[in-house]
């Protein structure tokens, strides 16, 4: 799928390279403050695992928007993995769960 970063083609690769299921730009439930207009996730894996490529947490704004997919998987019941540039060489260990065998 089109990536729009460096950090969600590695990851995307990943996913295709080792057979990890996954299913492009997921929507998030609505919540009338944290997603009144609807905000897509990455990827979603496995069983309702959420996947962020947070690749710019060093921007205030962007931060924001990520900590508020945080507490939106929270307030959902959803399971949320954020994936950062410093994450790379651990996507085994993340993934190794729906990696094919």
């Amino acid at each position: 799928h089109r990536c729009r970063s460096l950090l969600e083609r590695q990851i995307e690769e990943f996913f295709i390279i080792n057979g990890v299921e996954h299913v492009c730009e997921p929507d998030y439930p609505w919540h009338s403050t944290l997603n009144p207009s609807g905000r897509r996730a990455d990827w979603i894996v496995g069983n309702g695992v959420f996947v962020e490529a947070a690749g710019m947490l060093g921007d205030a704004a962007y931060a924001e928007k990520m900590e508020e997919k945080r507490r939106l998987a929270d307030l959902s019941g959803i399971q949320l993995v954020v994936v950062t540039p410093e994450d790379l060489e651990q996507l085994a260990d993340l993934f190794l769960p729906y990696m094919d065998k």
